[in-house]
């Protein structure tokens, strides 16, 4: 399985930018999410989103978690950060 770089996760941002928001990516596991995982969520990559589709909608954000090693998906779901 390929290990994604930096560069190649900046891509597929860019690629999919018709259909997700994306409000912040980076390393490890973002600050203002409040995660309900029993995964050990480190080494990885986060990437937190929401869909255009309910651009007019208050919810929560959604995060993806990838491993950086495998690129498996750790987490993908609510960043629990409404309100």
């Amino acid at each position: 399985m390929k290990n994604y770089s930096e560069l190649d996760i900046k891509k597929i941002l860019l690629e999919k930018k018709d259909i997700f928001k994306v409000i912040d990516w980076g390393e490890g596991i973002p600050k203002n999410c409040n995660l309900y995982s029993n995964e050990n969520l480190t080494n990885c990559w986060y990437i937190v989103y929401s869909c255009k589709l309910h651009d007019n909608i208050i919810s929560s954000s959604n995060v993806l978690i990838l491993e950086k090693e495998s690129n498996k998906i750790l987490y993908d779901g609510s960043c629990n950060d409404e309100g």
